[in-house]
């Protein structure tokens, strides 16, 4: 067992996970009910970046845009395994929501 799956630090993470699911859920299923694939919504996401990266993420402000579970805990496994001491999280700055774990966006893990 681990801290993501008993106790406190797991009821967090459920929780928290559950918020964002609810947050992003009006924003997946519209790109869903258009017909979205997920190389299309990162092309368009692309896209937009290029044309204005600052509208675009204040757009995102009130999502989420969190990692599945399953991938948090891949990205928990490998902090672990390579015993990282410092690990930066990209994506916190997108809005006025806390952060979550697993964090959106990206997270890297490093060594040392």
């Amino acid at each position: 067992m681990d801290s993501l799956s008993t106790g406190a630090v797991a009821e967090v993470l459920r929780r928290l996970y559950q918020e964002a699911e609810a947050a992003d859920r009006p924003m997946m299923e519209a790109f869903m009910a258009a017909g979205g694939t997920p190389e299309k919504m990162i092309a368009e996401v692309i896209e937009a970046e290029a044309k204005d990266l600052r509208g675009l993420y204040r757009a995102h402000a009130d999502h989420f845009l969190s990692v599945s579970p399953r991938f948090g805990r891949f990205l928990y496994m490998c902090a672990r395994a390579r015993r990282a001491t410092r690990i930066v999280e990209f994506g916190t700055s997108m809005g006025s929501r806390p952060s979550t774990w697993p964090p959106p966006c990206a997270t890297w893990a490093a060594a040392g």
